[in-house]
């Protein structure tokens, strides 16, 4: 299922798996914060390199597969839409055109309107899940027993293993 906001479940469960893991060393633990952390870290990808061009960081709320139907075509996503919402419902509705831009691989549609909740809630996440991963390194490194770098330690290494 597609929601609206892709990144809710992934920024719930990212830093409770990531705590989990760090106490229990439980090796499910550690897949489920590696699969947030990876969702999260696309809908950053996602939106870079395509038309309109966004700045560097900026996350999608949302994603859909471009072999889909083109959002953008839906009566509750067209430009028209947007402005009467905007004209009748509510006059700080910002009129975005296509509010779901293709990626540049063209794989994707990926929604443009993330809140500034959503943002927070996002950058929450990446913090804890890479946080949690620091302070095991650290505490491994210090007791010396061999697992200093079993847990990633940052975007890069988390995604390669």
């Amino acid at each position: 299922m597609i929601t609206t906001t892709t990144a809710y479940g992934p920024a719930c469960t990212g830093p409770g798996n990531a705590s989990r893991y760090a106490a229990t060393k439980d090796p499910v633990a550690k897949e489920r914060a590696k699969k947030a952390f990876e969702a999260l870290k696309f809908l950053g990808d996602v939106t870079q390199g395509g038309d309109p061009p966004v700045r560097k960081g900026f996350i999608a709320r949302s994603i859909r597969p471009a072999d889909g139907p083109d959002p953008n075509e839906s009566p509750s996503y067209s430009a028209d839409a947007d402005e009467n919402r905007r004209d009748n419902y509510d006059r700080l509705w910002k009129v975005i055109h296509p509010r779901w831009p293709k990626s540049a691989d063209g794989k994707w549609y990926w929604k443009c309107d993330t809140s500034s909740d959503e943002l927070d809630g996002h950058s929450f996440s990446m913090r804890s899940t890479t946080t949690w991963w620091r302070i095991r390194r650290k505490k491994a490194a210090r007791r010396g027993d061999g697992h200093a770098h079993d847990g990633p330690s940052h975007r890069k290494r988390l995604l390669s293993h």
